[in-house]
């Protein structure tokens, strides 16, 4: 693993196993999760008090980190990672100050892979995200599909991983991804998801990612 400083300041990791960043480096790992993952959830989702999500993979753990700092009810996460040894890695990374307060949480996931307060609760499911989805429980207000990429981890967007998505989905939920390939895309679509772009606002410098959900949203369709 490489620290790799990205293009707003903060940092991720680039994977040896994947020769791939865990973020866009272009546009920044903070920027990348509020803008693609965490504001549109918390937008287009129907949430209330409380929030279940599940985040796929874990990784740096950003995006979940994220989704605590910005939601103020009860936040329950299942977040699958394989890497246990990246994990244990976490309380030594230099993440941004909006995760200060946090550092507490990050600690107790690196030692236990489990964290649980009066308002949150997140749980890493260490194993293969393609295989824990197919038996879990349960319905979600929003899915973080932050996998590598298609062409790097293939078995995370296919028809199949996607069938098991849109199961654990609630109906008035959101899924996220950075990804807008054709692939992942047509992948989606094929089992039911109805997919929109992200509503950048013009000249953002970000890339389109896709929202997908199983009802109409006011936005954009693909």
């Amino acid at each position: 693993m490489r620290l790799v400083e990205t293009a707003d300041g903060s940092f991720t990791l680039l994977s040896d196993r994947y020769n791939e960043s865990y973020h866009s480096v272009k546009e920044g790992a903070l920027r990348e999760t509020l803008e693609k993952h965490v504001r549109p959830a918390f937008t287009y989702a129907t949430i209330g008090e409380s929030v279940r999500i599940l985040d796929i993979c874990f990784g740096l753990g950003y995006n979940s980190l994220c989704a605590i700092a910005v939601f103020g009810g009860k936040i329950e996460i299942i977040a699958p990672e394989m890497d246990r040894e990246l994990i244990a890695s976490l309380p030594n990374l230099p993440y941004p100050k909006m995760f200060d307060r946090l550092r507490p949480v990050i600690q107790k996931l690196s030692d236990d892979l489990y964290y649980e307060d009066e308002r949150v609760s997140v749980k890493i499911a260490l194993g293969d995200a393609a295989k824990l989805t197919q038996t879990m429980p349960g319905e979600f207000d929003v899915i973080f599909q932050d996998p590598f990429s298609y062409n790097k981890n293939p078995e995370l967007w296919s028809a199949r991983f996607f069938t098991d998505l849109y199961r654990l989905l609630k109906p008035t939920g959101v899924l996220t991804t950075y990804s807008a390939s054709h692939k992942a895309r047509t992948a989606m679509a094929n089992v039911g998801f109805l997919l929109h772009t992200h509503p950048f606002t013009p000249n953002g410098g970000l890339r389109k990612g896709t929202i997908a959900s199983k009802r109409a949203l006011e936005l954009p369709s693909v």
